[in-house]
């Protein structure tokens, strides 16, 4: 197998610079080019946000109020970037998900008005997101684990090194993460 031919493509015309530089150094040895001008949302002097959503490190079965709580949040971020929104970019943006689970959740809060002031959110998960671009990306990193938080879905966690590079490679302009970054490097240690 290792004298098989392979190329790889050094010039990226998908993302911002600050999430291309990222995703070139974690996995392709910083080989990667910015071949696109920046564009960044006027909320965002970086394109690449994370957003704290509990500091417990207490693992959670799935489904209890870590669940809401990030929803919530994904949601707010959401509605707060898009009250700024750059009128140029068109509404292309994606809430992601590593589970269906907590894609349906965020899908019943965006049905309620009180919740939820926008009316429309496309909602995803990190599995179905092969090959799609976002000019912004909002990710909800909860999901189950076991009692020592090892996920119980490796290979759709964004823990994984292959599930992260395809979300970060997704956006164009701005990726808002939301998650328990105690919770993440419990998840991370297990992969």
């Amino acid at each position: 197998v290792s004298n098989t031919p392979s190329v790889i493509l050094l010039k990226n015309y998908r993302c911002h610079s600050g999430i291309l530089e990222l995703s070139s150094a974690l996995f392709y040895n910083s080989q990667l080019s910015c071949a696109r001008a920046d564009e960044s949302h006027p909320l965002a002097p970086y394109p690449l946000l994370f957003v704290c959503s509990s500091f417990d490190d207490t693992v959670q079965s799935c489904g209890e109020s870590s669940d809401a709580n990030e929803a919530s949040i994904v949601l707010q971020q959401a509605t707060r970037f898009l009250h700024k929104w750059p009128k140029q970019w068109e509404k292309n943006y994606c809430i992601m998900t590593s589970t269906r689970r907590q894609s349906n959740l965020i899908k019943r809060m965006i049905r309620n008005p009180v919740r939820n002031p926008v009316s429309h959110h496309n909602v995803n998960t990190v599995y179905n997101m092969q090959g799609q671009e976002y000019r912004a990306l909002f990710l909800s990193t909860v999901e189950p684990t076991d009692e020592n938080g090892k996920s119980l879905n490796p290979t759709k966690t964004p823990c994984d090194i292959y599930v992260f590079n395809t979300v970060l490679t997704r956006a164009q302009s701005l990726v808002v993460c939301v998650g328990n970054p105690f919770l993440l490097l419990k998840m991370e240690r297990h992969m």
